[in-house]
């Protein structure tokens, strides 16, 4: 598996799930504060935005990092950081962090579709390296 930057991709780690997890504080916070429409008496309540960030890291960093390693552990897959590019048929190139480079030549997968343009599978990039490590050509 390949990921320039974030272990499976931007939407748990910047995007998606943690405008989620701090929309849910928002969310919170508003029934705090309409607290009488709901017949709980109304008193000051504050937002404590370093919480609100640490939940949302500890989200990230726990539940997301932590459970797509183990996945990664689980499976055998390599986790390469990197960004890729298709140099050939069933031919990856890799562009590593700090300048060097990486080939990498698809085998069959669990379907017995070729990695590097597998068509049949809805995943194939993810679903496909998950079940087989992609080696060094």
């Amino acid at each position: 598996m390949i990921d320039r930057k974030y272990i499976g991709g931007s939407c748990p780690n910047i995007a998606c799930l943690p405008s989620k997890n701090v929309l849910h504080s928002a969310r919170i916070a508003s029934y705090f504060r309409r607290g009488e429409e709901f017949g709980l008496p109304a008193e000051c309540h504050r937002v404590d935005m370093a919480a609100v960030r640490a939940r949302k890291r500890t989200m990230v960093s726990g539940v997301v990092n932590e459970m797509y390693l183990e996945n990664y552990k689980q499976t055998g897959a390599e986790l390469i950081f990197g960004l890729g590019r298709f140099i050939g048929p069933k031919t990856l190139e890799v562009a590593l962090p700090g300048g060097k480079t990486r080939h990498l030549r698809g085998t069959k997968c669990h379907r017995q579709h070729w990695y590097a343009g597998c068509t049949g599978c809805s995943a194939w990039l993810s679903r496909c390296a998950a079940t087989h490590a992609y080696r060094g050509a």
